[in-house]
Protein backbone atom coordinates (compact mmCIF):
# COMPACT_ATOMS: atom_id res chain seq x y z
CA UNK A 1 0.00 0.00 0.00
CA UNK A 2 1.53 3.43 -0.90
CA UNK A 3 2.49 6.06 1.49
CA UNK A 4 0.19 9.17 1.50
CA UNK A 5 1.56 12.08 0.95
CA UNK A 6 2.34 13.33 4.79
CA UNK A 7 3.86 9.87 5.62
CA UNK A 8 6.10 10.46 2.08
CA UNK A 9 7.12 13.63 3.62
CA UNK A 10 7.85 12.21 7.13
CA UNK A 11 10.22 9.21 5.85
CA UNK A 12 12.22 11.99 3.79
CA UNK A 13 12.31 14.63 6.41
CA UNK A 14 12.94 11.85 9.30
CA UNK A 15 16.59 10.46 6.60
CA UNK A 16 17.22 14.04 6.25
CA UNK A 17 16.89 16.04 9.18
CA UNK A 18 20.45 14.74 10.33
CA UNK A 19 22.02 17.27 7.43
CA UNK A 20 20.17 20.91 8.79
CA UNK A 21 22.65 21.15 11.42
CA UNK A 22 21.19 21.39 14.49
CA UNK A 23 19.30 19.06 16.78
CA UNK A 24 15.67 18.42 15.72
CA UNK A 25 13.85 17.75 19.18
CA UNK A 26 10.32 17.12 17.00
CA UNK A 27 8.24 17.32 14.10
CA UNK A 28 4.65 16.99 12.45
CA UNK A 29 2.85 16.98 9.65
CA UNK A 30 0.83 20.31 9.29
CA UNK A 31 -1.84 21.14 6.32
CA UNK A 32 -1.54 24.32 3.85
CA UNK A 33 -1.32 27.23 3.50
CA UNK A 34 1.44 26.01 6.70
CA UNK A 35 4.79 24.41 4.76
CA UNK A 36 4.83 20.95 5.32
CA UNK A 37 6.26 20.00 8.40
CA UNK A 38 6.88 22.32 11.49
CA UNK A 39 9.98 21.05 13.90
CA UNK A 40 11.21 21.76 16.76
CA UNK A 41 15.10 22.18 17.35
CA UNK A 42 17.57 23.51 19.55
CA UNK A 43 17.71 26.80 18.08
CA UNK A 44 13.66 27.45 17.88
CA UNK A 45 11.31 26.36 15.73
CA UNK A 46 11.69 26.11 11.76
CA UNK A 47 9.30 24.68 9.14
CA UNK A 48 9.99 22.44 6.49
CA UNK A 49 8.47 22.78 3.04
CA UNK A 50 9.10 19.82 0.94
CA UNK A 51 9.04 18.28 -2.71
CA UNK A 52 9.84 15.59 -4.50
CA UNK A 53 11.85 16.61 -7.80
CA UNK A 54 10.67 13.08 -9.64
CA UNK A 55 9.16 14.58 -12.91
CA UNK A 56 5.58 12.48 -14.23
CA UNK A 57 7.29 11.03 -17.29
CA UNK A 58 10.22 9.92 -14.96
CA UNK A 59 7.86 7.95 -12.50
CA UNK A 60 6.10 6.48 -15.56
CA UNK A 61 9.71 5.48 -16.60
CA UNK A 62 10.99 3.89 -13.63
CA UNK A 63 7.95 1.86 -12.88
CA UNK A 64 7.45 0.86 -16.51
CA UNK A 65 7.73 -2.98 -16.81
CA UNK A 66 9.36 -2.78 -20.51
CA UNK A 67 13.19 -1.75 -20.33
CA UNK A 68 12.80 0.75 -23.29
CA UNK A 69 10.41 2.82 -21.33
CA UNK A 70 12.50 2.57 -18.01
CA UNK A 71 16.08 4.08 -19.96
CA UNK A 72 14.00 6.90 -21.18
CA UNK A 73 14.44 8.16 -17.84
CA UNK A 74 18.10 8.96 -18.20
CA UNK A 75 17.21 11.34 -21.53
CA UNK A 76 14.42 13.52 -19.65
CA UNK A 77 15.31 16.71 -17.77
CA UNK A 78 16.53 15.57 -14.12
CA UNK A 79 14.95 19.11 -13.00
CA UNK A 80 11.66 19.55 -14.18
CA UNK A 81 9.61 22.67 -13.55
CA UNK A 82 7.60 21.43 -11.10
CA UNK A 83 9.23 22.83 -7.89
CA UNK A 84 9.28 26.35 -9.41
CA UNK A 85 6.16 27.10 -7.87
CA UNK A 86 6.80 27.18 -4.51
CA UNK A 87 9.07 29.97 -5.08
CA UNK A 88 6.08 32.34 -5.63
CA UNK A 89 3.90 30.58 -3.25
CA UNK A 90 2.33 32.32 0.10
CA UNK A 91 3.07 29.95 3.04
CA UNK A 92 1.77 30.85 6.56
CA UNK A 93 4.47 30.76 8.59
CA UNK A 94 3.45 33.35 11.63
CA UNK A 95 7.09 34.66 11.18
CA UNK A 96 9.34 31.09 12.03
CA UNK A 97 11.99 30.43 9.63
CA UNK A 98 11.30 28.19 6.28
CA UNK A 99 13.52 26.14 4.22
CA UNK A 100 12.78 24.13 1.24
CA UNK A 101 14.14 20.61 0.47
CA UNK A 102 13.68 19.79 -3.13
CA UNK A 103 14.24 15.75 -3.05
CA UNK A 104 14.68 13.01 -5.31
CA UNK A 105 12.58 10.16 -4.10
CA UNK A 106 11.83 7.61 -7.18
CA UNK A 107 14.80 8.34 -9.43
CA UNK A 108 18.48 7.78 -8.22
CA UNK A 109 20.51 10.82 -9.69
CA UNK A 110 23.86 8.28 -9.30
CA UNK A 111 25.25 7.66 -12.60
CA UNK A 112 23.31 10.51 -14.71
CA UNK A 113 27.20 12.18 -15.46
CA UNK A 114 27.51 15.30 -17.39
CA UNK A 115 23.77 16.38 -17.75
CA UNK A 116 22.64 16.02 -14.74
CA UNK A 117 25.82 18.19 -13.30
CA UNK A 118 25.15 20.57 -15.81
CA UNK A 119 21.26 21.01 -14.95
CA UNK A 120 22.17 21.23 -11.11
CA UNK A 121 24.08 24.18 -11.50
CA UNK A 122 21.54 25.91 -14.08
CA UNK A 123 18.69 25.16 -11.51
CA UNK A 124 21.59 25.93 -8.12
CA UNK A 125 22.10 30.02 -10.67
CA UNK A 126 17.79 30.07 -10.64
CA UNK A 127 17.49 29.22 -6.93
CA UNK A 128 20.19 31.80 -5.90
CA UNK A 129 18.18 34.52 -8.28
CA UNK A 130 15.02 33.57 -6.48
CA UNK A 131 15.65 32.39 -3.19
CA UNK A 132 15.59 36.13 -1.67
CA UNK A 133 11.79 37.07 -2.83
CA UNK A 134 10.49 33.69 -2.02
CA UNK A 135 9.19 32.57 1.61
CA UNK A 136 12.92 30.10 2.03
CA UNK A 137 16.16 31.28 3.81
CA UNK A 138 17.62 27.63 2.62
CA UNK A 139 17.31 25.58 -0.10
CA UNK A 140 18.53 22.01 -0.41
CA UNK A 141 18.74 19.90 -2.63
CA UNK A 142 18.58 16.20 -1.72
CA UNK A 143 19.16 12.73 -3.15
CA UNK A 144 17.41 10.76 -0.72
CA UNK A 145 18.86 7.27 -2.23
CA UNK A 146 22.22 8.34 -1.92
CA UNK A 147 20.96 10.19 1.54
CA UNK A 148 23.77 12.93 0.46
CA UNK A 149 22.98 16.94 -0.14
CA UNK A 150 23.76 18.04 -3.67
CA UNK A 151 23.50 21.92 -2.71
CA UNK A 152 22.31 23.94 0.22
CA UNK A 153 21.81 27.69 -1.01
CA UNK A 154 21.56 30.04 1.63
CA UNK A 155 22.05 33.33 2.46
CA UNK A 156 21.07 36.51 -0.12
CA UNK A 157 21.93 35.57 -3.82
Amino acid sequence: MPLSKPELERVVFDKFVKHIGVKVTSFKSCNPPEPDILCDTECGALYIELTDNTSQSIQKSVHARDEATQKEAFWIDPFPEGYKHKFDKQYQTNSIACELVIYFGIHPVVGLGDHFDSRLQENIEWIKGRKHSSAFRKVWIYDYHQDCVLACVNGAA
